[in-house]
C-alpha cells in the first residue's frame, strides 16, 4: 500500500511539496524559480521608490482608486483581458506606490484576484502591471501552484479530491512509520 500510492501520488505530492516552499520559503522558491523560468519580483520585494524631499502628501484614497480603475482599464484595452471586479487598494508607503487589485480574466479560480497596478502615490504616475498568468512563465506557473494547494480551481470536484489527498499523505506517513518500525524490530532480534 505505501509504496503503490506514493509512486501514483508523487506529482501530486510534487505540486503540494514546492508549493509550500512557495509559501514557507520564497526566497528559496524564487532563487530557484528564476533559474528555470522568467520571472518578475513580486511588489513587495521591490526596491523603495525614490523619497520625496517636498512636503507633498500622498494621495487620497478616493483619488487613489479612481486612478487605480483608469489605469487598470487602460492596461485591459491595452493586453486584451477582462476586469471582473475590483479586489483591493494598498497603500505600500515605504515603497511610495499604491497598489490597485482586480480579479480578472486573468486570474484562476473564483476567489482572489491577483491582478494588479502600481502606481506613484504622490503623483498617480503608472509604475507597472502585474500579472497572474499570461506574461511570464515563472508567474504564471508560482500562480498555478498556489491556486492547486489552496484548491481554488476546478471547483468542489477537486477541493474534494484534495481532502482526500490530505488523507493519503497521513497514510503514507503512518505506514512509512510502520515499515521503519517492522524493519528496526527485526534487525535488533538478529
Amino acid at each position: 500500500m505505501h509504496r503503490a500510492s506514493g509512486l501514483w501520488l508523487w506529482a501530486m505530492l510534487l505540486v503540494f511539496v514546492w508549493s509550500s516552499v512557495f509559501f514557507n520559503l520564497n526566497g528559496v522558491y524564487t532563487g530557484v524559480t528564476k533559474f528555470f523560468f522568467d520571472c518578475a519580483p513580486p511588489p513587495w520585494a521591490w526596491p523603495a521608490w525614490p523619497k520625496r524631499d517636498d512636503a507633498t502628501k500622498p494621495l487620497e484614497w478616493e483619488e487613489a482608486q479612481a486612478i487605480g480603475v483608469k489605469l487598470m482599464a487602460e492596461q485591459a484595452r491595452a493586453r486584451g483581458f477582462e476586469v471582473e471586479r475590483a479586489d483591493a487598494l494598498y497603500y505600500k508607503l515605504g515603497k511610495g506606490l499604491i497598489q490597485y487589485r482586480v480579479r480578472s480574466s486573468l486570474d484562476l479560480g473564483d476567489r482572489l484576484g491577483m491582478t494588479s497596478v502600481l502606481f506613484d502615490a504622490y503623483t498617480g504616475d503608472f509604475v507597472a502591471l502585474s500579472l497572474p498568468t499570461g506574461d511570464r512563465s515563472g508567474v504564471t506557473l508560482t500562480s498555478w501552484l498556489a491556486a492547486l494547494h489552496m484548491g481554488a480551481v476546478f471547483g468542489m470536484p477537486y477541493r474534494i479530491l484534495v481532502g482526500a489527498f490530505g488523507m493519503a499523505v497521513v497514510m503514507l506517513s503512518a505506514t512509512g512509520v510502520y515499515i521503519w518500525w517492522k524493519k528496526r524490530s527485526s534487525s535488533i532480534r538478529r
